[in-house]
């Protein structure tokens, strides 16, 4: 497997981003990646994988679709050399939804597994705004899922998931009943990173995890959850029979 880190551009300005000023380890530096190298790359990776293996080619970021045309430009390559060596090829991408509907082509056609961030309902996705306007990214990124799901729900069903973080604005219950109630998917939910925080920040990450001592702790809230036969979500004790 490769993955390309296409871009550190993004769209939007989430608060908690690894690569914002919430965290010492930021990048300043706003850079895409280089094209050239990466092709020298994925040709050197061809001419060494065997004949009908496996390959998968990750896209992330920043937000991989402000670059869009390099990942076009990989996945043309790829499938250009494969046409040789015949791999079992998989595309994957990592992207916060605003922009896909410029790119459905791409994704569908070539059968992308996506793993999109969405971080529940619009008050939870409060984090997540634009860059250009500090509006909520929410409308935008639903407005895209939901055409991806309408026009190409086998797709969905198959290739898409959701990740969320938990932070002061949501909480696991309400993250997994918006995700499942409007797409029937299980979304994968993580913490925010606590080192590295800038000590001018330190007071978010402190209030993030007062709400979370208070109930809403990732690992222990999460096994609460079931899934019953008439599709309906519960929140109550994990039920073992």
């Amino acid at each position: 497997q490769v993955s390309f880190e296409t871009t550190d551009h993004c769209n939007l300005n989430c608060r908690y981003c690894s690569l914002g000023d919430l965290y010492t380890f930021s990048k300043k530096e706003r850079k895409n990646i280089d094209p050239q190298k990466a092709l020298r790359l994925l040709r050197f990776l061809f001419d060494v994988k065997l004949e009908g293996s496996e390959f998968a080619i990750g896209f992330f970021g920043g937000e991989p679709l402000v670059n869009g045309r390099f990942v076009e430009m990989i996945v043309e390559e790829a499938k250009r050399l494969n046409e040789k060596k015949k791999l079992k090829l998989e595309f994957t991408i990592t992207t916060n939804a605003t922009l896909i509907d410029r790119y459905l082509d791409l994704l569908v056609d070539n059968q992308f597994k996506m793993l999109i961030s969405l971080d529940g309902d619009e008050k939870g996705q409060g984090y997540r705004t634009f860059m250009k306007d500090g509006t909520n990214s929410f409308w935008q990124a639903i407005r895209n899922i939901d055409r991806l799901q309408c026009e190409y729900p086998d797709f969905f069903g198959e290739r898409v998931d959701f990740n969320a973080v938990l932070h002061d604005r949501n909480s696991v219950q309400e993250i997994y009943e918006f995700i499942y109630n409007r797409y029937h998917k299980i979304p994968s939910i993580a913490q925010m990173n606590k080192d590295h925080v800038n000590k001018e920040k330190k007071e978010f990450l402190k209030i993030v995890e007062e709400l979370q001592r208070e109930g809403l702790i990732f690992e222990d809230s999460r096994k609460k959850y079931r899934f019953v036969d008439n599709d309906k979500f519960f929140y109550g004790k994990l039920q073992t029979n």
